[in-house]
């Protein structure tokens, strides 16, 4: 986003980050874009003769940008059309946008935006790609439930946990738990997943 700055600054800040032992991960939304992405675009602009009308899900053809009926959207708001990553030119693309950060910037990891309205099979392509890319690289999904399925070692590294943050805020800022229950939901979220505590 230039609102945010250039490529070249993003290097730049890379660069300084990396030289004081900091390591960057950008956050990534392949499960939708805006309606201005290019792609989105395109169809809006040429309908059922779009090159990219299998990019989304389109319920039917004329699509207009506030109609949230004629296409698949992202929490059902009109401005998040929802990609259909099963596609095999959306998955090439979003791959290339993978390699592009690194081989351009350096990224060290990805977190995930909107995890779970992605397939299983999608992830295990894009955590191939990452760590062809940097065996060291982090994945971190943004899983608001029961993340187990995605922890198998062949998806993300680690998720934000929030089952484990909902209980925190709840003992801790509101007084809602008591220690004891606090315990226990921090139990059930460890005995979760099989490999320890992953993202606490």
């Amino acid at each position: 986003d230039p609102h945010f700055g250039t490529e070249s600054d993003l290097k730049r800040l890379v660069t300084m980050a990396h030289d004081r032992g900091i390591r960057v991960i950008l956050d990534a939304v392949f499960n939708h874009t805006g309606r201005e992405f290019f792609a989105f675009r395109d169809i809006l602009e040429n309908g059922e003769e779009s090159r990219y009308r299998d990019w989304y899900h389109i319920n039917r053809f004329p699509v207009h940008p506030e109609s949230r009926d004629a296409y698949r959207t992202y929490g059902g708001y009109a401005s998040m059309p929802k990609l259909n990553t099963a596609n095999p030119a959306v998955a090439a693309y979003l791959m290339e946008v993978v390699r592009y950060w690194k081989t351009r910037c350096a990224i060290d990891g990805w977190r995930i935006d909107a995890a779970d309205q992605v397939s299983h099979e999608f992830w295990r392509l894009l955590r191939r790609t990452v760590k062809e890319c940097n065996p060291d690289a982090l994945i971190v999904g943004e899983i608001w439930n029961d993340a187990s399925a995605y922890l198998e070692g062949d998806q993300f590294d680690t998720v934000m946990n929030y089952p484990f943050m909902q209980a925190a805020v709840a003992f801790v800022r509101d007084g809602e738990l008591s220690a004891e229950d606090f315990v226990r939901a921090a139990g059930v979220t460890h005995a979760r997943y099989r490999n320890g505590p992953a993202g606490i």
